[in-house]
């Protein structure tokens, strides 16, 4: 298993992300590690796939002497944060767990790595529980480690800076600026693209004949994600819906959530289709839609990409960081009640200027929110890593 090391979690949107990777920079050169072994459609049985969720043996009686030395000087700092912080009780117990946990997968990658010396490791998102001792055991063995950007960045960056691994390939100009501000040094982060975004979509005709929608009237699609006010958010959408007989509804849940969690706003209002995540791809839903609603989902810039016109749904839960950054610097229009969301749509129909500028404000949008697309993205991150490989940059 000699050459490059990659790392995959099999869900549709990753297996996007790094198939393409993994096909430029070719099969004879990759292994792949995922969360638990599956078989990833597309993925050559030619490449090795490891099962990182069980990992390799390591040397039990070794680890158990380096954690009751390093045990109490850990349990100490974690005080002193449960402490500093205000946690709640209990956390200290639960963290000292994760700390237990997480330094046994650090040493079983540390025995894979030494084992087989990859020349460079990449993952989707080096902060995951599996993936982030993946990186540290690296950089224990002075591997060079690369990562990309799996999502929507939110302004602060929680959850993606401060980055463990030395290289972050990011999708845009906008996810940069945001690394940056979070204190990431600019030599650290790469834009790269996205491969699991393209600017193209099935024929709207086919995709509404897959998903069973009438070839004609209007179709719009809520894309939730499980934050607060779920369900209140699904109701107002339902509600705007209910009166306006030439649209078809569609509310496509995020891949966490069930359609049980919704059957009672699904019952209440039978003219609007509840649609598991793994009912139809994102692109066939996207395609059989005219119009995308969301409050902070992802699926917003996704619509924007494609060429979908955008309407934030706000009921004033708070604000949701993405789709803040989609009414301010992609000028989607915002609305709070169902009363505006049924104005906006039938304006969205009848008012072509109103439709231009939204158009105009998009593009302008996507340009700094994606800087490549799928098969030039993934070039383009292929010749990143390999660049990784050959020149790797100072490590810690």
């Amino acid at each position: 298993m000699a050459g490059r090391l990659y790392l995959a979690v099999s869900t549709p949107r990753i297996d996007q992300m790094m198939l393409p990777i993994v096909e430029q920079l070719g099969q004879d050169h990759c292994a792949v590690i995922m969360g638990h072994k599956a078989d990833i459609p597309g993925l050559s049985q030619d490449i090795p796939v490891i099962d990182g969720g069980r990992g390799p043996k390591y040397r039990v009686a070794e680890w158990r002497r380096q954690y009751r030395m390093d045990r109490p000087g850990w349990a100490r700092e974690l005080k002193d944060l449960c402490l500093q912080h205000d946690l709640p009780s209990g956390a200290f117990e639960t963290l000292s767990l994760g700390l237990l946990g997480g330094s046994q997968r650090i040493e079983r990658f540390s025995q894979l790595l030494h084992e087989h010396r990859p020349s460079v490791v990449l993952t989707e998102y080096d902060r995951n529980h599996l993936w982030s001792c993946l990186v540290l055991a690296a950089r224990r063995l002075q591997i060079p480690t690369v990562t990309l950007v799996h999502g929507v960045i939110p302004p602060t960056a929680v959850g993606f800076a401060p980055a463990l691994a030395d290289l972050v390939i990011c999708w845009g100009a906008f996810d940069k600026n945001i690394l940056l501000s979070a204190g990431e040094r600019t030599d650290k982060i790469v834009v790269g693209g996205c491969p699991r975004l393209t600017r193209d979509l099935p024929t709207p005709s086919e995709a509404r004949e897959k998903l069973g929608l009438a070839p004609e009237g209007g179709v719009v699609m809520l894309a939730t994600s499980p934050d607060r006010g779920y369900l209140q958010l699904a109701e107002l959408f339902c509600h705007a819906l209910q009166e306006m007989s030439d649209f078809a509804g569609i509310v496509r849940l995020h891949p966490s959530e069930r359609r049980t969690v919704y059957a009672e706003v699904a019952r209440r209002h039978p003219r609007v289709r509840f649609m598991e995540n793994s009912e139809a791809t994102l692109d066939e839903t996207l395609a059989a839609a005219d119009v995308v609603v969301v409050r902070g989902s992802g699926v917003g810039s996704d619509a924007l990409t494609k060429r979908r016109p955008v309407v934030v749904l706000e009921p004033g839960l708070g604000p949701a960081s993405h789709g803040t950054e989609l009414v301010e610097r992609a000028g989607c229009p915002q609305v709070r009640t169902a009363e505006e969301l049924s104005e906006v749509l039938r304006r969205l129909v009848s008012d072509a200027s109103f439709r231009e500028t939204l158009r105009d404000s998009a593009e302008k949008y996507v340009n700094d929110f994606c800087a490549a697309f799928g098969q030039d993205a993934a070039r383009r991150i292929a010749e990143i890593v390999r660049q990784a490989a050959k020149s790797p940059r100072e490590l810690g």
